[in-house]
């Protein structure tokens, strides 16, 4: 029993609405994912290498450099928008798909609709991403990954 709802009320509830309204928001967290992680490390080792270079404190520069990663981040929005819009009950006659409902939102609303919610991402995306940073870096000081043995050149 999830929410409250019984098995044969959720069965019943699936078979009125559709299966495909079950993952109606799916295909934006997996875009905005793909994306995201490789902006993230990659905004992290491009924010952090020259930080070092400049022999600014080694921690300092990690949570610098997460704290903007996190915010390069937030430029993906739009997705998070799209997918709350899309699982909310409420905008399921409103939005067909994803394409449709970016389509909408660009032609009768503004761009600033879009980015609904960037404050508190945010918020989220910088001291998550320190404490990930910060943490991967601990935890890999006490990961021993042993030597693989040296292959000779054939």
């Amino acid at each position: 029993m999830l929410h409250g709802v019984g098995l044969r009320n959720a069965a019943s509830q699936l078979m009125n609405e559709g299966f495909s309204t079950l993952y109606r928001g799916i295909y934006p967290p997996l875009f905005q994912k793909t994306i995201s992680t490789s902006l993230m490390f990659g905004t992290y080792d491009a924010i952090q290498k020259p930080l070092l270079e400049s022999n600014l404190n080694s921690r300092l520069a990690k949570v610098i450099a997460a704290l903007v990663a996190g915010t390069a981040e937030a430029t993906l929005t739009p997705f998070e928008r799209v997918q709350t819009l899309l699982q909310n009950n409420h905008y399921n006659k409103n939005f067909i798909n994803m394409r449709h409902a970016i389509k909408v939102i660009a032609t009768d609303y503004s761009v600033s609709e879009f980015y609904r919610g960037l404050t508190p991402i945010l918020l989220r995306n910088g001291p998550s991403n320190i404490s990930f940073f910060l943490l991967r870096e601990a935890a890999n000081s006490y990961i021993v990954i042993p030597p693989t043995p040296n292959t000779p050149n054939t």
